[in-house]
């Protein structure tokens, strides 16, 4: 996305969310404590078991093309979790977070990437297909699908439900 002020960061969620569309903003490690929260947040969460009922989580292999890729996808919704992180409500339409850690090997070589996100959905079936949808993008606007989805096609409502 290219935004490094939390101010633009915050202005883009909030365009987002009143044009109808969902987000998934990718933290990086340079946006200081927000980054660091979510990361300790997930590290608690896994070294606990998931515990927290509002985490769901999911998982994706492919092999073709001569390599192996495993993407894993968790979200965490609580919303002590999200009072913590957005004390003063900043993030406009927040419902949860995400981490994707994804594998792929090709050959005898494997590359790890771990990347963290603020969501305007919880569910990790959405959060799944937009990070594969649109890797590498930090932020995501899924109004075109909702309004296939509204309309009964494929994308929307059917996505986020799912």
């Amino acid at each position: 996305m290219g935004c490094r002020d939390h101010e633009d960061r915050h202005k883009i969620a909030t365009q987002i969310i009143e044009q109808d569309g969902n987000y998934a903003l990718a933290l990086k490690d340079n946006q200081g404590n927000l980054f660091e929260e979510v990361k300790a947040t997930f590290a608690l969460a896994e070294k606990d078991g998931f515990v927290d009922p509002f985490w769901q989580a999911q998982r994706q292999v492919e092999k073709g093309h001569g390599r192996l890729e495993i993407r894993e996808y968790w979200t965490l919704s609580g919303p002590a979790i999200l009072t913590y992180l957005d004390p003063e409500g900043k993030w406009q339409g927040l419902q949860g977070i995400g981490i994707v850690r994804a594998e792929r090997r090709v050959e005898h070589q494997a590359t790890k990437e771990t990347r963290y996100f603020l969501l305007s959905f919880s569910s990790v079936k959405t959060f799944a297909t937009a990070v594969r949808i649109h890797w590498g993008i930090g932020a995501i606007r899924f109004a075109e699908m909702s309004e296939k989805l509204k309309d009964g096609k494929q994308g929307g409502d059917k996505l986020l439900d799912n």
